[in-house]
């Protein structure tokens, strides 16, 4: 094998690039491989608000492995700065087991160490790849992320696990029983509020979502990002909803429908709400709890790190054990400037949620 070179892609060699990663999709089996093409590639690298960074690796002219570093206005306790995310890392199956990650990790921190934007690193590693970014990109566990549930279908989720259940008629009536006596009192919208469903963000969006972060570390949730991250997202399926008191929007949630385990479910992407209005929100999340239902989804499920994600048990979520999550959410960072800032090693400190990944 000849030496590798290490550099960043050229404008030119988008279409070359995005041959390489559905080759590695394929051979990876990649949750991306059914849909991955060039116009998906462009929405998440280019067209975002600050321009990304992508180091590949090079052999006799041909692009045999890739790093992304996608970047975002974030705000680290209410101070504006620069974040990147580790995805899309992959190396052509002839290629792997020869040291090369190591080095294109290794090569890809030093640039965004010498870089003089971006100062915070993060990202949500699969089990594969925690490994290597914790030795070559120097990433360190912050924490792993709540993951929650909402059964709506109890008896689908047991018969899931348990098929033979499927053939004793009337368990699904006492498991749906049970559910309505230990959930369903919890799933009440008072329509107090005004419940819209909106196609686009506006600046408003800033208010909720400066109120509902502060003193977190977060990307900045503002109408630029929102819409980028859902309806600028080709051949997106996203849903976003606003509240709206005395004629003001108070509380937004962003949902998808996707499947988990196996079952209809309903994401909740995103959401938040402007100071003391958390029983608004949690009505915005009841309101589309039960209009998932209706249309027959069997669970509810979200991810995040905010004290808000603690008062989802009072309309019925649980929070996923770890152990019983197949894919735990990760959570590793570091500061690239080598300075100390305080929180940024522990989730708890954090603002996230299923914008901040990439698989939904």
């Amino acid at each position: 094998m000849n030496e590798p070179k290490f550099r960043l892609l050229q404008e030119n060699e988008h279409n070359e690039l995005v041959d390489c990663i559905k080759q590695v999709y394929i051979e990876s089996g990649g949750w991306k491989a059914d849909e991955f093409d060039l116009g998906l590639w462009s929405w998440q690298y280019i067209e975002n608000e600050v321009p990304s960074f992508v180091i590949v690796v090079e052999i006799d002219g041909k692009i045999i492995g890739y790093i992304h570093t996608l970047r975002f206005p974030m705000m680290v306790f209410d101070e504006p700065t620069i974040g990147g995310i580790s995805l899309d890392i992959g190396i052509l199956k002839d290629y792997r087991l020869k040291g090369l990650f190591g080095k294109m990790a290794t090569y890809n921190r030093e640039f965004l160490k010498n870089e003089d934007t971006t100062t915070v690193f993060y990202g949500f590693p699969n089990s594969k790849s925690l490994p290597g970014q914790q030795r070559y990109s120097k990433l360190k566990i912050a924490g792993i992320i709540p993951a929650y549930i909402l059964p709506l279908q109890p008896f689908h989720i047991i018969a899931k696990k348990i098929p033979i259940l499927k053939f004793f008629s009337g368990i699904d009536i006492v498991c749906n029983g049970l559910y309505k006596i230990f959930f369903k009192k919890y799933l009440r919208s008072n329509n107090q509020y005004k419940i819209e469903e909106i196609s686009e963000f506006d600046e408003k969006i800033q208010t909720i979502s400066q109120e509902f972060t502060k003193n977190t570390i977060t990307i900045i949730r503002s109408s630029r990002f929102l819409n980028w991250r859902y309806f600028k997202k080709p051949n997106h399926n996203y849903k976003a909803f606003v509240a709206h008191k005395n004629n003001q929007q108070v509380a937004y949630i962003v949902t998808r429908y996707a499947e988990v385990y196996g079952l209809k479910s309903l994401l909740i992407m995103d959401l938040g709400c402007v100071n003391n209005e958390t029983n608004v929100l949690l009505e915005l999340i009841a309101s589309q709890v039960m209009k998932a239902k209706s249309e027959g989804a069997s669970l509810v499920m979200t991810m995040g790190q905010h004290l808000f994600f603690k008062s989802l048990y009072k309309i019925g979520f649980i929070r996923i054990p770890e152990f019983k999550n197949p894919r735990p959410f990760i959570l590793i960072s570091c500061n690239l400037k080598d300075e100390h800032i305080e929180g940024l090693s522990d989730s708890k400190r954090w603002f996230l949620t299923f914008s901040d990944y990439d698989v939904f």
